[in-house]
């Protein structure tokens, strides 16, 4: 691990992350998966928001383009000071390749 200093997988395939071969099994989904998971829940809310409560067709359009933009802002924040922050201790270092070099 010491000479590729931003513990970013380059690798097509996907890492193994544990020992146990059912954990890794599991922890394994293709990119499908959480779309299937949670376009109906999205649909579901959006219904809900819709059929519920009594917010003008503006006011939704609004707060839609607000919340592209809030999420870009934390989005952009989030990888730009804490998924590429260069820990310094091996521990750190770990721990950062399991949250975000494993994504790459």
């Amino acid at each position: 691990m010491s000479q590729n200093k931003y513990f970013v997988s380059g690798k097509d395939e996907s890492l193994r992350m544990f020992q146990n071969d059912f954990l890794d099994k599991i922890s394994r989904v293709s990119w499908y998966v959480p779309l299937l998971i949670f376009a109906p829940i999205i649909a579901l809310l959006l219904y809900h928001s819709i059929s519920d409560f009594d917010i003008p067709l503006k006011t939704r359009l609004m707060l839609f383009v607000l919340g592209l933009l809030v999420w870009s802002v934390v989005e952009y924040v989030f990888h730009r000071f804490i998924f590429h922050y260069h820990p310094k201790s091996n521990l750190g270092k770990k721990v950062f390749f399991v949250i975000h070099g494993v994504h790459h």
